[in-house]
């Protein structure tokens, strides 16, 4: 029985491996807080455009139906600590297949799919304090965070330069210049869900004809 206990309690002693604080931090990222940082979910699902301006697309079709199934991700999580601060970067390359299937007359008399490979590089900061209770994830909690930044491989022929997001009665609105620029977590835009807002995208050169998709 002593031989048995001892053996045991060695097994139990080894079994538990010291979690790092980039590990713990890291843990948080990709489960506790995938509200803050997940973007998959982005993928896969069908959109659709509200377009109803054949004139809109200068190849004489468009897009009704729309969406891209995701074939690979890659994600790199680079925590950086100082003292009691974590300078996090998360980068994300996304890629697969874009499926879209044009109509050219309204209504739609026959969708097909015209599929074209997509690539996407996401890029996203974060600062974390050691503030929290140490007995979770080691006192480590999320207090900065930027936007996502993501940039095709397919280089545009145009820029966004900002977005602007707007309440229907024009009693609220709120402006996004640089995606990487840090927010408090706590001052995150966060709406209601069904919140029905004027979203202005402005994008340069302004000569460039430009169709926005948007998609949540």
């Amino acid at each position: 029985m002593r031989t048995f206990m001892l053996v045991l309690v060695f097994v139990m002693f080894f079994g538990c491996a010291k979690v790092t604080d980039e590990e713990a931090i890291e843990e948080t990222i990709v489960n506790e807080l995938k509200d803050y940082f997940e973007t998959e979910d982005n993928y896969g699902r069908p959109e659709g455009d509200t377009i109803t301006d054949t004139k809109a697309d200068a190849k004489g079709y468009l897009y009704v139906i729309w969406w891209r199934e995701l074939k690979n991700l890659n994600r790199n999580i680079d925590v950086s600590i100082e003292g009691d601060s974590a300078f996090v970067t998360i980068n994300v390359e996304h890629s697969g297949i874009l499926h879209r299937f044009p109509f050219n007359t309204i209504p739609p008399e026959t969708l097909y799919d015209i599929p074209k490979n997509f690539a996407d590089a996401g890029l996203r900061y974060a600062i974390f304090k050691k503030i929290g209770d140490p007995s979770v994830r080691k006192g480590w909690v999320l207090t900065d965070i930027t936007y996502k930044r993501i940039v095709s491989q397919n280089e545009p022929s145009f820029r966004i330069d900002s977005v602007k997001f707007e309440r229907i009665d024009a009693s609220e609105s709120w402006v996004i210049r640089n995606p990487l620029e840090f927010v408090k977590r706590d001052s995150l835009l966060k709406l209601p869900k069904g919140t029905k807002l004027n979203v202005y995208v402005f994008t340069s050169p302004q000569e460039e004809s430009v169709v926005v998709f948007m998609h949540g």
